[in-house]
């Protein structure tokens, strides 16, 4: 199986200029735990996990509902926190070569690189939900 049958290619993606704080919130409201990082022309500059802003950030309550549950200095921006040059794959890999990478490296997302450009994410809860339907079948 290819990258490109699994992937999810409508990405929410911020700048490296966003808020830390407003990259927090936006995973928060839209159930999100990866945020790739882009520039003008859509091409990786990054990603910022929730990991990453969980690093950064002084949590009042176990799951936060609302900012005023948590706090992240108004002057932390994405290009702060995020990870650079993070493991990709093509959408043309075989996914094997994303699983390899995901538990080699022991991270939860790869972007999805075309032609220089973010055309999509790959994570693990893609690949668990592709199990769970394979499973059925057998």
């Amino acid at each position: 199986m290819k990258i490109r049958e699994l992937m999810q290619s409508n990405v929410v993606t911020i700048s490296e200029d966003t808020l830390a704080k407003d990259a927090y919130e936006l995973m928060r409201t839209r159930r999100l735990r990866h945020l790739p990082v882009v520039n003008r022309d859509n091409q990786l500059a990054g990603i910022v996990s929730d990991r990453d802003l969980l690093n950064v950030a002084l949590i009042f309550k176990k799951h936060p509902q609302s900012s005023a549950e948590y706090h992240i200095d108004d002057a932390l921006k994405a290009r702060d926190v995020m990870t650079t040059e993070p493991a990709t794959v093509s959408p043309d890999h075989d996914l094997g070569l994303a699983l390899d990478l995901i538990l080699g490296l022991a991270i939860s997302s790869l972007p999805v690189i075309e032609g220089g450009k973010l055309v999509g994410i790959v994570t693990n809860t893609d690949m668990l939900l592709l199990l769970k339907k394979l499973s059925k079948d057998l």
